[in-house]
């Protein structure tokens, strides 16, 4: 019903203000619904919201696992790599000895037969003589292999001042 119509005035005044009164009731309490289900769907864009951000920070946690995995396996290669360098060199350094082993065996050979004929070349001299004169000679060679090396001697008195002749 939308329009009542009273004899008496003042029932008619009392039925208008009735009618107000619960219109405006009305209106609040739809507001308020209003104000109610603005509330309720805010909520849920928040509660999204959240969800959304932490899918978000779990992906990032996931990334930075990625990360620091790639990072840990590419380490490993490096020591890897490393580590096999190092078997390498270790290999080239045992090349290297048993090189210079056998230059030693032709070089102590070599100088064995220098010595043999060196004696044979002498002759009947005793040994004793034969081994002085070896040992001269590699005096010699010593002295003449380091006076080559050396740019300049200078020669002082015994109990000299050394200050006086610098």
């Amino acid at each position: 019903m939308i329009n009542y119509k009273c004899q008496d005035p003042r029932t008619q005044e009392l039925l208008n203000e009735d009618i107000k009164l619960n219109v405006t009731k009305q209106n609040e309490l739809k507001a308020k619904e209003q104000d109610i289900l603005i509330r309720e769907k805010e909520n849920e864009i928040k509660k999204k919201q959240k969800d959304l951000d932490m899918q978000m920070m779990q992906k990032d946690r996931e990334m930075g696992m990625k990360d620091k995995e790639l990072e840990v396996q590419l380490r490993l290669k490096e020591l890897e790599l490393q580590v096999s360098e190092e078997k390498k060199r270790s290999e080239l350094l045992e090349v290297k000895r048993t090189n210079a082993v056998k230059e030693g065996e032709f070089e102590g050979k070599a100088q064995g037969m220098a010595v043999e004929a060196f004696f044979a070349s002498l002759g009947s001299i005793p040994l004793e003589n034969k081994m002085a004169i070896w040992m001269t000679m590699r005096d010699l060679d010593k002295s003449s292999m380091l006076y080559s090396r050396v740019t300049g001697i200078n020669m002082y008195p015994p109990q000299a001042d050394m200050k006086f002749f610098k």
